[in-house]
Parts: C-alpha cells; structure tokens; sequence
C-alpha cells in the first residue's frame, strides 16, 4: 500500500523514497496501475465465463429434462429427440451470449461466438470423457459446434450492453 504526503500545495504525491523506487527499475505508477487494472478484468473475465458456463449447462439440462417429459408423455420419435437437442444447444448459446455480451460490453458477438465453442467443447470433451466415443464415426459434430458457435454469438449480438 502507498503513502501518500500532502505538500503545501495541496496536491497529493507520492513520497520521494516511492518515486525512486518506480524510477529505479524505469517504471512509471501509472504503468504499474493499469497493469494491476489489466490483471483485476482479467479475473473478472474468467469468472463472468465460468458463471455464464454454469448457467448455460443448467439452462440445458432444464431444456433437456422438459424434452424428456414431452417424449415420455407423447411417445415422440427420434426426430423429435435431435429436435429437441439442437433447442437445447440454440437455447443455451443464446442464453450464453447474451449474457457474456451483457457481462463485456464491447465485441458482443465475438465474445458470444467464443462462449458458444467453449459450451461446445466443454459438452464433447465431457461426452469423450463419459462415453469414450470414436470421433472418427460422428460426422454430425462439426454441425453441432457451428450450431452452438452460432447461437451464442447471435445471443451476443441481441444483448444489451453496459
């Protein structure tokens, strides 16, 4: 923490032993600020993504669990069933993106498109890990990734920002 002396001036500056010591190794406060500044979003970015992540995989199971209803009540068919999945991923990417756009501000819909891969990827390296699939045999995984890609970075482009 920094002391601060009050001069007759008035103004506030910072002690001649700080001055020197910033000085020294060539670096200037207002450097040192912004890079503190720079680390504090960083942390605050990360948490805002792994928050919004979090709710779009319950926002998913939610989707995913009225699918199941609607089936077990309806007898539905497996079209219905991949249906009702792809709702699940543009439901959840929309959700997501607008969220994450709502959360930065600026570049909406690029931060959208990266929270739709990143809710793409976490679900296929949890499916790999669960299932132990064979990517070589399931051609309807790039579909899915441009599915979820997409959704959240319309969901980005939709949000109200700061």
């Amino acid at each position: 923490m920094y002391t601060y002396t009050l001069p007759q001036s008035g103004k506030i500056r910072k002690t001649e032993k700080q001055r020197n010591i910033f000085f020294r190794y060539g670096i200037s406060y207002s450097r040192v600020k912004e890079s503190m500044e720079k680390r504090r979003t960083m942390k605050e970015n990360i948490k805002n993504i792994s928050v919004i992540l979090g709710i779009m995989l319950i926002s998913s199971a939610i989707v995913l669990l009225l699918l199941t209803i609607c089936i077990w009540k309806m007898d539905g068919g497996a079209n219905f069933l991949s249906a009702g999945v792809i709702a699940a991923y543009i439901i959840s990417g929309l959700i997501g993106g607008c969220l994450i756009g709502k959360a930065m501000g600026s570049q909406k819909f690029l931060w959208g498109l990266f929270i739709g891969f990143l809710y793409f990827m976490f679900l296929l390296l949890l499916g790999i890990a669960m299932m132990h699939i064979d990517l070589k045999q399931h051609t309807q995984i790039i579909g899915s990734a441009f599915i979820c890609s997409i959704s959240g970075m319309i969901g980005g482009m939709f949000s109200k920002g700061k």
